[in-house]
């Protein structure tokens, strides 16, 4: 892959791929540890709280990234024979919900 390649939907694919692998190759190194307890010097996570946060976000980027992509392989129409109303509205509220991240209270 040359920089000419390189775009902002790669890139956030390549971190988060990065992210997943450190993660796996740093836990677990030892059995009866918590994920917190084995990556707070790496990721400065320090309680389940912070190792949910992380998770949460990994899957978020993993689900933009699907999402935008699919969107831009199929647009609203999808991979379908119908022209239904009903679909469309759903891939694009998918498309904006994959956007959106409302950090729990």
């Amino acid at each position: 892959m040359n920089n000419t390649d390189i775009n902002s939907r790669t890139i956030v694919s390549i971190c988060s791929r990065l992210i997943r692998s450190i993660i796996n190759n740093l836990y677990p190194p030892l059995p009866d540890y918590e994920p917190w307890e084995v990556l707070n010097k790496s990721f400065s996570i320090y309680t389940r709280s912070d190792w949910f946060t992380l998770c949460s976000a990994m899957d978020l980027l993993d689900d933009t990234e699907s999402a935008k992509d699919n969107y831009l392989m199929f647009g609203l129409s999808g991979p379908t024979k119908y022209n239904d109303i009903g679909e469309k509205y759903l891939r694009l509220y998918g498309l904006l919900n994959s956007f959106f991240y409302r950090k729990n209270q």
